[in-house]
């Protein structure tokens, strides 16, 4: 999608860890990262328009939850701290949850839309 500058995610080929993830685990799991093109303010309007995610810092939950930049990390960290985290202005952390995949996918790309 145009609107996503980069995918997060060990289950890609392409991801830096994804020959670590392969040998340490079975699967990949559920937690990908999306840095939204168009910084904070593109990424709080695709935070805003999802309809089945909520949003919240839990990987203990079945449901799908949004984490937007400004939740990712605590205010006092610097520009400069959080550009070594990894953590820039569009990135939004996804947990996907057991609701319909086409709900989900359904979901994200009008959320995509939007921003």
């Amino acid at each position: 999608q145009p609107q996503v500058g980069r995918v997060y995610y060990p289950g890609l080929p392409g991801d830096p860890g994804h020959a670590l993830a392969r040998a340490q685990m079975q699967d990949f799991g559920c937690v990908l990262a999306l840095d939204i093109a168009g910084g904070a303010a593109a990424a709080a309007r695709f935070c805003e328009a999802l309809k089945l995610f909520g949003m919240a810092a839990s990987f203990g939950a079945t449901e799908s939850l949004a984490l937007p930049p400004q939740l990712l990390f605590p205010g006092d960290l610097s520009a400069g701290e959080k550009a070594l985290a990894g953590v820039g202005p569009g990135l939004v952390r996804l947990s996907i949850g057991l609701e319909d995949e086409g709900d989900l996918r359904a979901d994200l790309a009008q959320a995509l839309r939007a921003c």
